[in-house]
């Protein structure tokens, strides 16, 4: 007899993802948002050995149990680029884009309500997982995202001890062993790490 087990079973069964953890690598993250609320949320697991980096407008206390980790890779960035300007850049894990803030909430956003597209599509907005933990990592910057700050992203990710690494940025497509995001997959599966990321980001 083949049993099968669907989302909806499966969600409730994991407490809605309540001992995962998912690293976001991207833009950063605005942790005011309601979707980061850490109400009723259990304390943060202790395989959790990352840290919650202050910077510009971004406090240690800005994490919580529901945002439990923050950091920021601009070496790469300021090599290339020369040292970066913070009247337009945050030097901090905060978001400067909405990227960042926008995938991590399709990741593990809490329930929301009210929520809406420009008024449209009224109801509660929530994310795949409403009870996972969500660690930031900026590396994307306004002249974009480097390779170096993205592979130190990817090792201080796996050293901080996430269950997935999520990814939506990337370049054109090269061959893997020239792909600085699939090498950084790569280590972080050897690692036991589940790696979802965007395959190249091309088009109109």
């Amino acid at each position: 007899e083949i049993y099968t087990l669907s989302l909806h079973d499966a969600l409730p069964i994991s407490d809605f993802g309540s001992d995962l953890v998912i690293a976001v690598i991207d833009t950063g993250i605005w942790p005011e948002r309601k979707s980061f609320d850490d109400r009723d949320l259990g304390p943060v697991p202790p395989k959790w050995k990352g840290a919650c980096v202050p910077g510009r407008d971004f406090l240690a206390t800005s994490c919580n149990r529901k945002l439990i980790g923050a950091r920021y890779f601009s070496n790469g960035y300021e090599a290339t680029n020369g040292k970066m300007n913070e009247t337009t850049e945050y030097r901090s894990p905060r978001d400067s884009d909405g990227h960042g803030t926008h995938t991590a909430s399709i990741a593990a956003s809490r329930y929301v309500f009210p929520a809406s597209t420009l008024g449209y599509a009224r109801g509660v907005a929530a994310g795949m997982a409403p009870k996972a933990r969500l660690a930031a990592y900026k590396v994307c910057w306004n002249s974009g995202c480097y390779d170096s700050d993205i592979l130190a992203a990817f090792d201080a990710a796996v050293a901080d001890g996430v269950d997935v690494i999520s990814l939506s940025v990337g370049g054109v497509v090269v061959p893997y062993y020239l792909d600085a995001i699939a090498i950084g997959a790569f280590g972080a599966w050897e690692a036991g790490v589940f790696v979802s990321a965007s395959a190249g980001n091309g088009g109109p």
